[in-house]
């Protein structure tokens, strides 16, 4: 027999962009919150780019709060791969802003 989760037991995770005008340009602001928890956010100069990061930190929280441990290392990894090559990509001169 499975268990049916009632409303209150299910985590919402809400993702949203929020576009900010400086005096150097517009950039956009990617938050993404999950009930109960911090949320984190990252700012963007494209707002492409802020919309697939807020997709991707939804879709992890998603699968870490549904997976089993092993699947949460494996997550975790890829997670920081690609935070590598964002570091990497901002050292080589790439405009993006972050927080």
């Amino acid at each position: 027999m499975q268990k049916i989760p009632s409303k209150n037991s299910v985590q919402k995770i809400m993702g949203h962009i929020k576009k900010i005008k400086r005096k150097k340009g517009t950039v956009y602001r990617a938050e993404v919150r999950r009930r109960g928890h911090q949320y984190t956010s990252k700012t963007f100069s494209k707002l492409t780019e802020a919309r697939e990061w807020s997709k991707r930190m939804e879709k992890m929280l998603k699968l870490l709060s549904n997976s089993s441990s092993d699947k949460r290392v494996s997550l975790l990894e890829d997670e920081i791969e690609q935070l590598k090559k964002e570091i990497k990509r901002i050292k080589e001169g790439s405009p993006e802003i972050n927080n």
